[in-house]
Order: C-alpha cells, then sequence, then structure tokens
C-alpha cells in the first residue's frame, strides 16, 4: 500500500452520530463526537491526533504506521470507560514494533493499578507469544462498593505459539 503523493487531512470531525433500531428509544451505538487529524506520505501514515468519545468510553490516539517492509507500527493512547454502577476506568495503551516482532501494552489507572504487557513473533507465518499481567494489592470493592472488601494481587505470565493449538 502507497500513497502516491503526500496528503494531509488537516480535520475530520463528527458531533453525534445515534444508530437506533427503528421505533426503538434504545440507542444501539451513539458517538458524541470523534476527531482525526492524520497525514500520508508514501507507504506512512501519522495519526496525529485520534479521538473518539461515546457516553460509555472514550479513547484518544498518536502515531504512526507504515505500510511495508515488515509494518513497523508505534502508537499510543488513553482510555476512559463508564458504566452504571461500576467506578470509572483510565487506562494508557500503546501498540510497537512491526509483524515481526509486535509489543503490545495495556495499563489501568484507575480505580486499581493493572499492567498487561504482550509480545510475539512471526506474526504471519509461525505465531509464538508471551504476555505478562500484574495488579498491585487492591480490594475489589474499589471498582464496584457491592463487592467484598478483600486484598487481591496478581502476578501471570503465559506464552504459547499456534502449533500447541492444532
Amino acid at each position: 500500500i502507497a500513497v502516491p503523493v503526500g496528503i494531509i487531512v488537516g480535520r475530520f470531525e463528527l458531533n453525534r452520530a445515534v444508530i437506533r433500531q427503528k421505533g426503538a428509544d434504545t440507542e444501539l451505538l451513539a458517538v458524541d463526537s470523534l476527531f482525526l487529524a492524520l497525514s500520508a506520505h508514501g507507504d506512512r501514515i501519522s495519526v496525529e491526533d485520534l479521538q473518539l468519545q461515546t457516553p460509555e468510553y472514550a479513547v484518544t490516539l498518536r502515531g504512526k504506521v507504515q505500510f511495508a517492509d515488515d509494518w513497523p507500527v508505534s502508537v499510543a493512547g488513553e482510555y476512559r470507560l463508564h458504566q452504571e454502577g461500576v467506578a470509572d476506568v483510565r487506562g494508557a495503551l500503546s501498540l510497537s514494533g512491526s509483524l515481526e516482532a509486535p509489543e503490545a501494552d495495556v495499563e489501568i489507572l484507575e480505580p486499581v493499578h493493572v499492567r498487561l504487557h504482550g509480545n510475539g513473533a512471526d506474526v504471519l507465518n509461525n505465531l509464538s507469544w508471551q504476555l505478562t499481567a500484574s495488579a498491585q494489592e487492591f480490594s475489589p470493592s474499589a471498582i464496584n462498593d457491592q463487592w467484598p472488601e478483600l486484598a487481591l494481587e496478581l502476578q501471570l505470565s503465559s506464552e504459547g505459539t499456534l502449533d500447541q493449538y492444532q
């Protein structure tokens, strides 16, 4: 994939979109706002800013993707999740590396601190992966006040290949 000339999208903005089932008041999908600023030149796309806001979640991303060689990528951002009756979740995420050696991090910063890190190798031919997760001591009641006051801590690691699942 290659763009023959440099393209700059100064701004794309959507200020409200709702999908409802015909004759019903229930929203199937609602987008409060969507903002995108990107540029493309040759086989590179740079996302200067991507912001998506819905009643339940918000995501902001920035980064670069190259659609050649082994598709190097470097994308980072933040997210927020909201659901009635549960504490709001706020965190950060990143994706880096390439199809040959991708890495991803997802971190929950509030209401508890949890970190998930994954990396892989040879995604297209012989996928292998490693995953680690850790959570500092927290109580489930920090997430939902109806849940018990306990002290939980998590350390997890896993690895595998696609051959193990055939």
